[in-house]
């Protein structure tokens, strides 16, 4: 899990592991989804932290990307000698999208209309039919983090620099574990829900009851950026096989965009799994939210990708069967919490932290 932090605040990914997923995408569109009830997004911005917006195997040295998140359109692109930065997306020239057209040469970004040029700082570099390059015209940049496959961008509202840094996936290069499996999702949701949605206890029975016997947080622990909670539960792994077992959860996040979740399974062989649920904002109203699955390797071989398609399975039904939850839900800032429904209050109380004061 080795990166280089650039000047920008960029970060090289140094293990050069982009190709060891497996995908698999359901997006649902505006036209899916049901009307949203009236309310309630009382923070107009977006929280700060580390979002994923690539996979380091979708972009290739010399490659440019268009983006839109956080309500925003930007660029995407990988230089030449292979680091990755993101801009916002338009020329301050006369408006191309940099994304849709612009190429790369060395370490800069051309403009498709022009032919201006700009660094991986934003800065103009040159003008081809000028002598004269504008001193002050510059594109605002984006902090970039670059590790274990990921490409990961810092928000602020504000434009603040990072505070913290993106922890990566520690398994990621383990020959302990298998490949990851992905699957992606946009969901008309508040962001917020996808955190939560790990802690309301009562919802392991009322919504995935035929999965869970028994459900109780062990342990809280709460570290700066870091919401980590420990669950013991009791479940079927599989309503196909109905394989009933005792299971220990640590449910981890990191900022709002992240949720690692470790599944230790007492079976006749003891299974251990791993959830990376990355979770980023489009706009005010949809987030996309990607599931990376990985399980640790058994001594008997064959049994390996199985098991990794058996557990994508089983997740990304349990996910199916909560977006029409979420697409038709309101988050309401004070709601009715009881003891029973899980840690909620600590862990709101925790996120605000990653809105700025002006919105808390």
């Amino acid at each position: 899990m080795d990166f280089a932090i650039n000047s920008d605040g960029s970060a090289m990914d140094m293990m050069g592991l982009t190709s060891n997923v497996t995908t698999s995408t359901n997006v649902s569109t505006l036209k899916q989804m049901k009307p949203k009830l009236e309310d309630s997004k009382p923070n107009s911005t977006f929280p700060s932290g580390w979002f994923r917006v690539a996979f380091s195997n979708e972009l290739k040295p010399g490659q440019v990307r268009p983006l839109h998140y956080f309500d925003k359109h930007l660029v995407l692109f990988r230089t030449e000698y292979g680091t990755a930065h993101v801009l916002d997306a338009y020329c301050p020239h006369m408006g191309s999208h940099l994304g849709y057209g612009g190429h790369i040469k060395g370490n800069n970004i051309y403009c498709p209309y022009h032919t201006w040029a700009f660094d991986s700082q934003g800065s103009c570099v040159g003008v081809p039919y000028s002598h004269k390059t504008p001193p002050k015209v510059r594109i605002p940049t984006w902090p970039v983090c670059e590790v274990d496959g990921l490409i990961m961008v810092y928000y602020h509202p504000a434009r603040k620099p990072p505070v913290w840094k993106f922890p990566g996936i520690q398994e990621w290069s383990s020959q302990q574990w298998s490949p990851f499996r992905r699957r992606t999702w946009q969901i008309r949701a508040d962001i917020r829900e996808i955190g939560e949605n790990n802690l309301h206890d009562l919802h392991f029975f009322s919504l995935h009851g035929s999965r869970f016997r028994s459900a109780e947080t062990v342990a809280l622990k709460l570290d700066g950026p870091m919401f980590q909670r420990k669950l013991a539960s009791q479940i079927f792994f599989s309503d196909q096989f109905k394989i009933e077992a005792d299971s220990t959860q640590i449910f981890t996040q990191y900022g709002m965009g992240c949720v690692t979740i470790v599944s230790q399974i007492e079976f006749k062989v003891p299974l251990c799994m791993l959830n990376v649920v990355l979770t980023t904002p489009i706009d005010q109203d949809r987030i996309e939210t990607c599931i990376l699955l990985s399980t640790r390797k058994l001594l008997f071989g064959m049994a390996n990708p199985f098991l990794n398609w058996l557990a994508m399975i089983e997740v990304a039904s349990q996910l199916d069967g909560e977006i029409d939850v979420f697409e038709n839900k309101i988050y309401l800032e004070k709601e009715l919490i009881y003891p029973e429904d899980g840690p909620i209050v600590k862990h709101r109380q925790w996120t605000q932290q990653f809105y700025s004061e002006s919105e808390i």
